[in-house]
């Protein structure tokens, strides 16, 4: 159905009153390429906003290199915070990667959560990253802001952990985790300048002995790499966490270490200051990505690509001409 056959106000009442498929469908609209589905959605919250920040809400980031466990931690990390949460409602975000040719997603993550997928207080929407670099969907800021007015508090994010140029799920989240595993040398591999720069709490995956010589060597040159770095929050001392979903094995810990993670931010002014340079982030980020659809589309910008790519031109001229035809786009 077109959105523009939907009530506004109707619609609002149905997100209000939990319906999960009117959810859905507006997420898909926040994700929409189509300018009436957007609108649509955008006229939606708007409807729903106090013009109250969510400073109540917190926002919890996964990210690693893929086959870390980012899913089986979060299943079992998340049956602990309901456990102890059992009023609270919980939002997890798992961005896929995408396919740069034909734009499909594997969404399989939520398979992957079979404990806390059917569970009333959880809400698990996988989406697609649709080609964009930082492990996140360039809608995931819109889709967590709308999840926090229908009443979501606790907001989980799991990127897509491809690589170090995977770091603006830092302008997401409130609290960083950085998934490694010891075993497979990618604690050793972790040690990037970026990674150390964004992480506010390391997990070691799958430890399935609590003893294990590997993973403590790993964590001892963690250290030792860490303590070169000072934390953005003054004070905050990065903590190595080992952890088991199979086993439970540290799962206090990291909840502990999240916990007082968030103290931290809130004592010292911390958590308003990341946010400030967060939204910071996104402005550019909005801007950009407007400008550069407009330049894509610009008819005599696409008349000049094609030319230019099937030109003999060498490769400094043609960086010259690319750079005259942005000047006469921006003329």
């Amino acid at each position: 159905m077109h959105p523009m056959q939907y009530n506004v106000s109707d619609w609002i009442t149905r997100l209000l009153e939990g319906d999960r498929a009117a959810l859905s469908k507006t997420i898909s609209y926040v994700e929409s390429q189509r300018q009436d589905h957007r609108e649509f959605a955008l006229e939606v919250m708007q409807g729903l906003s106090t013009n109250a920040p969510d400073e109540d809400c917190h926002r919890l980031g996964f990210t690693g290199s893929p086959g870390v466990g980012k899913s089986t931690l979060i299943n079992a990390f998340a049956q602990d915070f309901l456990a102890n949460n059992p009023q609270s409602k919980l939002a997890i975000l798992t961005i896929d990667p995408s396919s740069h040719r034909h734009g499909g997603s594997i969404l399989g993550d939520k398979s992957r959560m079979p404990d806390i997928a059917t569970d009333p207080r959880v809400f698990v929407r996988p989406s697609p990253s649709s080609g964009a670099l930082g492990g996140v969907n360039r809608n995931t800021a819109l889709v967590m802001q709308l999840l926090y007015l229908v009443g979501y508090k606790e907001l989980w994010i799991e990127s897509v952990g491809v690589g170090q140029s995977e770091v603006s799920i830092a302008d997401l989240a409130d609290t960083l985790l950085y998934l490694t595993q010891a075993e497979a040398g990618d604690g050793l591999q972790g040690i990037k300048r970026g990674v150390v720069e964004t992480a506010d709490i390391v997990v070691f995956t799958k430890i399935d002995d609590q003893d294990d010589g590997l993973s403590r060597e790993v964590m001892r040159q963690w250290k030792q790499a860490m303590s070169l770095h000072q934390h953005e929050s003054a004070g905050w001392d990065i903590p190595l966490v080992r952890t088991s979903a199979n086993s439970r094995l540290g799962l206090d810990r990291l909840s502990s270490s999240v916990s007082q993670f968030i103290q931290h931010q809130f004592k010292g002014g911390f958590k308003e200051a990341r946010r400030n340079r967060q939204r910071k982030a996104r402005i550019r980020g909005l801007a950009e990505a407007a400008l550069l659809r407009q330049f894509w589309e610009h008819p005599a910008v696409a008349k000049s690509i094609e030319a230019i790519s099937r030109s003999t031109l060498s490769e400094e001229a043609m960086h010259k001409e690319v750079l005259t035809l942005i000047q006469q786009f921006k003329d």
